[in-house]
This record gives structure tokens, sequence and C-alpha cells, in this order.
């Protein structure tokens, strides 16, 4: 998961209220659509390690203060423990919340930020993930949650959509923000 998306998240939240003061019939819809920010991940590892790997060991401790302080200006605790593995699953999730209409599908993303962010949950163990979807009300047990997980149940479709939108929308990190149809230019710094 990116850190910058949970920023550009509440940023998009704070403007969207903002314009509401002054506009309050407009009428505002945010969909959530899949990117594999590394498709190579299988295993899960530790978080810290794979960030130290990725960007190195000192770039990544000077990276943490800089975040904490920008998280910290968006009501967001980052911590950098638990795990790192694939995400497929939780975006299969997001796919489903998508479908079942109203507020769903913001209230699991706002979970798992959460709980990958903030709490150091594994977001790609199937438990945490089965936890996370029955505390929002997306299914109404943890049963049906793991049901749904040992499934691969939108896992084609979730596929497809991160190939469209990497190939054809020309889609190559995140945050992204799709507004009205167009993508507004903006400078998001690389963690």
């Amino acid at each position: 998961m990116c850190p910058w998306c949970f920023v550009g998240k509440r940023r998009l939240e704070k403007a969207i209220a903002a314009h509401q003061k002054s506009h309050p019939d407009t009428k505002f819809h945010i969909s959530w659509h899949p990117f594999y920010l590394d498709p190579t991940v299988k295993e899960t590892e530790d978080k810290r390690a794979r960030y130290e790997r990725k960007f190195g060991k000192s770039r990544f401790a000077q990276m943490i203060p800089h975040m904490e302080a920008v998280g910290a200006g968006e009501g967001i605790a980052f911590k950098y423990g638990g795990k790192i593995g694939n995400t497929r699953d939780s975006h299969r999730l997001i796919a489903e919340a998508g479908t079942r209409g109203g507020d769903l599908q913001d209230k699991l993303v706002n979970a798992l930020f959460h709980a990958y962010f903030e709490v150091n949950d594994d977001i790609s163990d199937k438990e945490t993930l089965a936890k996370i979807a029955t505390e929002v009300g997306l299914f109404g047990t943890k049963e049906e949650a793991l049901e749904f997980l040992k499934s691969d149940k939108l896992g084609a479709i979730v596929d497809k959509e991160v190939a469209y939108n990497q190939y054809h929308r020309g889609i190559s990190g995140v945050p992204h923000f799709i507004i009205d149809g167009n993508t507004p230019q903006c400078s998001v710094p690389d963690i």
C-alpha cells in the first residue's frame, strides 16, 4: 500500500468538504480502482526490511520523519512495523464493496489504510482481511468473508482493471485521481 494514497485521500476529503461549504448541492462519488505497486511480492515479509531494501537503509531512515510529519498534518499516525505482502485480496474486497454501493467501499479503504499504516496489521493475511471486511459491514460474518477470500471471486476482473489502468490509461503510480473524466496535474513525491 502507498502512504501517499492515504495522505491523498485525506487531502481529497478536505477539498471536498471545503467545496461543499460554498456549493452544498454538489454531489461527489468516489470510486476506488486497483493498482499493484509491486506485483512481484509473493511472500509476506517484514515491512521495514522491505522498505530498507527498496530505498536503502539510510534513505529510508531519512524518509520516516518526513512521512511522520506529513501524516501528522493529516491526522495519520504512520508506523513502520508489521508485515507487507501481496495486496490482490484487499483489492478484491474493495471491488466487492464497490458492487454494494453506498459508502461501503470508502469505509473499507479507510479501515485498510488504518490497519496497515497505523496498526501494523498484515493486510495480505486472509484472517486479518476477513476481520476488517466484517467490521465495516461488507460481510455479515467472518466466515462469509473468509469464504470470499478463499475463492478467487473478482480476481480476474481486478487483474484486468490493473492492466487497463496501467496500459490504456497510462497510470504508472499512485495516488492517481481522475476527476470528472480528467486527471489533474499534480506532483506527489515518491516514498
